[in-house]
């Protein structure tokens, strides 16, 4: 591991909180519930954080930003039963950051208020963190929750805009 990383890795885990350090009952409840759940612990992080949100929050849809990729291919043998549909969906799933994920975020009838984006590999390179950040400053996102490799954004139209850094 280049030594930029270390650095980036340790500022990400300097500036996040667990639980404790979160003050919305949204996200608390999530973390609570969904993501710190013993039976998840022994996944790597973005497969617990998908995991979670897809447990989490039951999606009535799931969707793909590209072609179904290795996390969408994980999640379907881990819960075979929720159904995958194009748009509308209600747990739409990138595993990185690109033009397809701005694309959804920009087209209104593609996401609904309980919609939750699943974001893989943020920090592969310079790009995709640059496009993850693109995507989190859109207007139409509220909610931004990072760990270091993934993240959720949230539409929730009624909630004010909250980023929140999560140590995994």
């Amino acid at each position: 591991m280049a030594a930029f990383q270390i650095l980036k890795r340790f500022n990400f885990w300097r500036k996040a909180h667990n639980r404790h350090g979160v003050h919305s009952p949204f996200i608390y409840s999530f973390l609570d519930e969904g993501l710190y759940r013993r039976d998840l612990k022994g996944l790597p992080p973005q497969k617990r954080l998908l995991l979670a949100a897809a447990d989490h929050f039951n999606p009535a849809a799931a969707g793909t930003c590209d072609m179904p990729g290795p996390m969408a291919a994980w999640l379907q043998t881990q819960r075979p039963d929720l159904p995958w549909e194009s748009t509308p969906t209600e747990l739409l799933i990138c595993d990185s950051p690109g033009k397809n994920l701005i694309d959804f975020i920009e087209s209104r009838d593609s996401w609904g208020n309980d919609t939750v984006v699943f974001v893989g590999n943020l920090r592969k390179n310079q790009g995709t963190y640059v496009r993850w950040n693109q995507a989190a400053r859109h207007p139409a996102v509220r909610i931004i929750l990072e760990t270091f490799p993934a993240g959720l954004l949230f539409f929730r139209t009624r909630q004010a805009c909250q980023h929140f850094r999560i140590r995994i």
